[in-house]
């Protein structure tokens, strides 16, 4: 009896530890620049955008691939949203950049 609770003791604390992880890394991702229109990336030429985009890496560390983009608006500030996925993990991410600048 007492090894069934102490197992399942042990299966709460794994799963609490593995939830307390993604939350973690949500957060963070949440902080990266470019992570949201809030936190959009100013650029001031399109080609500051490639650079970026060179460098960016997955949580996992493997370089992100271009998966498309899309154009936005938001009353006077106008963004470029690049779709990007990580070829080891298939993890998708958006990043946002300010263009706003380049059209002015």
């Amino acid at each position: 009896m007492f090894g069934g609770i102490a197992i399942g003791l042990a299966v709460i604390f794994a799963v609490l530890v593995l939830g307390h992880r993604r939350w973690s890394a949500a957060r963070e991702e949440a902080r990266r620049a470019g992570a949201s229109m809030r936190r959009a990336i100013p650029v001031r030429r399109f080609d500051q955008i490639d650079r970026v985009l060179d460098r960016r890496r997955c949580r996992c560390g493997e370089k992100l691939e271009l998966h498309g983009e899309d154009a936005r608006q938001v009353e006077e500030r106008r963004f470029r949203v690049v779709f990007m996925r990580c070829p080891e993990c298939e993890r998708d991410e958006k990043v946002y950049f300010d263009v706003t600048e380049v059209f002015h």
